[in-house]
């Protein structure tokens, strides 16, 4: 009698920390999607254009190149993308590009054109510098977005980015690929950790010898609980192993392009920016005694 009394004790605590657990692995994922839904965040993304009226260099002293009456040298395109990626609207923002001394800023424009209800426009207070511009955005809805034009003459800055202020301090303002990678960075961490729970406890429970079957039941709930938790973690991970490939891949392919082939005679001449010039004999005979064999590599 005691014997069945512990066993249906030890039953319905085992059901209770089962129930706690899934419960407390939905609530989680629920918190994590709701956060996600509660993102404010800003993306930008930049591409530059030169030689929008280049000249040979033979004759480049003959030729004066004037943009809106005015002398240039070195004329380029700046493009600036700016979307709200987040799930919520983002209100009040303050956008400065700035583009250093060594650059004369000599038009700015939107194109295309965005809705009035976006409110964009230059801001009325002059900027500090005299190679920036301020705008000012009344609002942007999810997956709304702006773009500005800069035509500039100079050199164009490396590392340049724009500048935000916004009324909302929760605001991500980040370049586009910046922006996933840390989102996704964030799930490594949890990745990991449920997954070796996800392979050590259930393995352990299964094994256990203590109260017989119910360790059974036990296993597959933490095995259920701990999956749960896991899930919203698949994706991302995918991702970043994605990307890791995609980066081996290039650099194989950067590798394989510094290698040139070049042929004379019988001989095959194989130059890489890493060893030189490697000379490969096709038309070698192998010696009566000893030598080297047809086609040694030799330096």
């Amino acid at each position: 009698m005691e014997k069945l009394l512990n066993e249906d004790l030890a039953t319905n605590v085992l059901l209770a920390v089962l129930g706690a657990g899934l419960g407390f692995a939905f609530a989680l994922l629920l918190d994590r999607v709701k956060a996600q839904r509660e993102r404010k965040s800003i993306s930008w993304d930049a591409s530059l254009e030169t030689g929008l009226a280049s000249v040979l260099p033979d004759i480049a002293h003959k030729v004066e190149i004037l943009y809106n009456a005015r002398r240039v040298e070195s004329l380029s395109l700046v493009t600036c993308h700016i979307e709200n990626t987040g799930r919520r609207t983002v209100k009040a923002q303050r956008l400065r590009f700035s583009f250093g001394p060594d650059v004369q800023l000599l038009e700015h424009y939107l194109d295309p054109k965005p809705q009035r209800e976006l409110g964009v426009r230059e801001a009325e207070d002059a900027a500090e510098e005299p190679n920036e511009v301020i705008f000012l955005l009344d609002q942007l809805e999810p997956q709304q977005a702006a773009t500005f034009r800069f035509v500039l003459d100079g050199k164009f800055p490396s590392g340049w980015t724009p500048y935000g202020q916004f009324q909302d301090e929760d605001v991500r303002f980040q370049r586009r690929g910046a922006a996933r990678a840390q989102q996704d960075a964030e799930h490594i961490y949890p990745f990991l950790l449920f997954g070796s729970l996800a392979l050590i406890v259930p393995a352990a429970l299964s094994n256990s010898y203590f109260f017989g079957g119910l360790m059974e039941l036990a296993a597959l709930g933490a095995r259920i609980i701990l999956l749960v938790l896991l899930l919203p973690h698949v994706l991302p991970m995918a991702r970043i192993l994605a990307q890791i490939i995609r980066s081996l891949s290039e650099r194989r392919m950067e590798a394989a392009a510094n290698v040139e082939v070049t042929a004379k005679g019988s001989n095959v001449y194989l130059n890489t920016a890493q060893q030189g010039s490697v000379q490969v004999d096709l038309g070698a005979r192998p010696p009566t005694t000893g030598g080297a064999e047809p086609g040694d590599v030799a330096g």
